[in-house]
């Protein structure tokens, strides 16, 4: 047999110093990323926002009796299910029958309904403070909370 006095291998050192530099590397880089990942702003999508406006304009205009609190918007469809939009930690869900969990909107901070002739204004504010407002309106003459 013979013997080679070139031969390259690694040996279980090369291995060892390998694992150690990636381990610092890796070590380096996870709190850079966590950095990173907690300086972007929580705020409101606007696509989210319209999105959400399109569909609830279309749900208003086919309620027959709307019941507005600061928090809770309730109403009555043609099929006499009750809906109802309300906010659930800093999301507004929508519920049907007191029950289900649709997520209509995302990074709410603070929500208010108010009361108007034949519908009603939505105010949100969203995480980082900014303001979207929005007015719906019923086709039909339906009282809302008896204006």
């Amino acid at each position: 047999m013979r013997h080679l006095n070139n031969e390259m291998a690694f040996t279980l050192l090369e291995m060892l110093i390998a694992l150690a530099c990636s381990l610092v590397v890796f070590v380096l880089i996870v709190p850079v990323l966590h950095v990173m990942d907690s300086k972007r702003e929580v705020k409101l999508n606007p696509l989210e926002w319209e999105v959400f406006y399109q569909q609830t304009k279309l749900e208003v205009k086919e309620a027959k009796e709307i019941q507005v609190t600061d928090s809770v918007l309730t109403m009555k469809t043609l099929n006499d299910q009750l809906v109802s939009f309300e906010i659930y930690q800093d999301k507004l869900r929508r519920r049907v029958n007191g029950t289900g969990h649709e997520i209509l909107l995302q990074n709410i901070k603070s929500l208010i309904f108010t009361p108007k002739e034949n519908g009603f204004q939505l105010s949100v504010v969203d995480l980082s403070g900014k303001s979207y407002s929005k007015t719906f309106f019923t086709y039909s003459e339906i009282p809302v909370n008896g204006l």
